[in-house]
């Protein structure tokens, strides 16, 4: 991590009071901004932030421009690192989220190959499959109720740097100060673009849609997580994520659309096609489609710079080939959390060249790299050499070993 552009970054402020902070942080510096620390994002990463600053006694702000429950482009799969992430703030959060009324959860799952190998593999932790709509909203409330905060319900319309932190301007015409930002507000959001001047090249960035298939589609979905790494989608794949209703989520990735390529028609046609890979098969929902940008992460980038965290999405921290956001969301949430407060106590951490990455993208590098790695060159076989990534998962369905290194993933 030696050597990620962090720039300088001053400070003034008086010394308060002692607060108890997360991990026995404490002896925080408060100065004269509106907030300590400012959440742009009411997701899982934000949510998650929000949930680790329990018990600091900072003043947070929270800007979130929907009004929830809100629906969201996603697969709905809720990945056990996450689980473990929430089940680590607050025991028993995760039991209180397998509740909801759409929530179902998953031990095991397949994998297809482009040209009809298949395995299926358990997951050493187990996930749930839950409507977006009902998480976020969950996870959002669940955190407001542990820790105190003001919560602006406004889009972020620009930021300003300040000698202390930053201003943020709300497109309602509020604006606030705040010592540390944590950015959470997904691929598309304005964070990313006013903080590093970057915007996604098109190498960074894969395509995904999404629906619903009714109850009764049936096909390897319907009872537990399915990927298909189909050979006209390569490099890209296909899912089929079952709920507790019966319905199941169905979408399809792309890591760039070929000319005259269209997902939506692509999956509605896959759907739509008898086959014997055990394809759910049924007509999608045609009021419940959505698209999403998906960065695809941890490149070698700069995930943090002068007072502030890139979180989840904002930050590229999507998994390579499944296209999973919400587990590296929920540990971004939490290291993010834990590296402001201990900038905020820590004289010269937000100030240092390397102070936030050491405490921030250095942890997130060494949990997620090993396993983008891997994905990284899983998503090149399916460009390059299908026929080996069809070999691999035909060779996992009699390899206990494999199974486990693909359910890793």
């Amino acid at each position: 991590m030696n050597g990620l552009p962090v720039g300088m970054f001053g400070r003034k402020g008086h010394l308060a009071s002692q607060h108890r902070a997360p991990n026995h942080l404490c002896y925080v510096e408060m100065g004269a901004a509106d907030f300590d620390i400012a959440i742009v994002g009411g997701g899982p990463a934000g949510a998650t932030c929000l949930l680790a600053l329990a018990g600091s006694g900072l003043r947070v702000l929270v800007v979130e421009k929907a009004v929830f429950p809100r629906p969201k482009a996603c697969g709905d799969a809720v990945p056990g690192l996450a689980l473990r992430v929430w089940e680590g703030l607050a025991p028993g959060l995760p039991a209180r989220l397998a509740q909801l009324p759409s929530a179902r959860s998953l031990a095991d799952g397949y994998v297809c190959g482009p040209f009809g190998g298949r395995c299926r593999v358990q997951f050493v932790h187990p996930g749930l499959v839950v409507r977006r709509a009902e998480l976020d909203a969950a996870l959002l409330a669940y955190a407001q109720a542990q820790t105190p905060c003001t919560l602006a319900t406004a889009a972020l319309k620009s930021l300003e740097p300040l000698p202390d932190g930053f201003a943020l301007h709300l497109a309602d015409g509020r604006s606030f100060t705040t010592r540390r930002l944590a950015a959470a507000d997904g691929a598309t959001g304005p964070c990313r673009k006013l903080l590093t001047g970057l915007a996604w090249q098109a190498a960074e960035v894969s395509l995904a849609v999404r629906t619903y298939l009714p109850a009764g589609a049936g096909g390897a979905g319907a009872d537990a997580l399915a990927l298909w790494f189909d050979k006209a989608l390569l490099p890209g794949y296909l899912w089929a994520f079952p709920l507790a209703d019966g319905t199941q989520n169905v979408g399809a990735g792309v890591l760039r659309l070929r000319p005259g390529q269209n997902l939506k028609q692509a999956l509605a046609q896959w759907t739509a096609r008898p086959a014997d890979d055990e394809r759910p098969q049924a007509e999608p929902d045609a009021s419940a489609w959505l698209g999403q940008k998906l960065p695809l992460g941890l490149a070698g980038r700069s995930i943090s710079g002068p007072g502030y965290c890139l979180l989840g999405d904002a930050g590229g921290l999507v998994a390579p080939a499944t296209g999973d956001g919400i587990g590296q969301a929920a540990l971004s949430g939490q290291l993010a959390a834990q590296a402001l407060v201990a900038s905020l106590r820590q004289r010269g951490l937000a100030e240092t060249p390397q102070g936030l990455a050491q405490a921030y993208d250095a942890p997130l590098y060494r949990r997620l790299g090993p396993s983008f790695t891997a994905q990284r060159r899983m998503v090149a076989l399916g460009r390059h050499a299908p026929w080996l990534l069809e070999g691999i998962i035909r060779l996992a369905s009699r390899s206990e070993a494999l199974r486990q290194r693909l359910a890793s993933l």
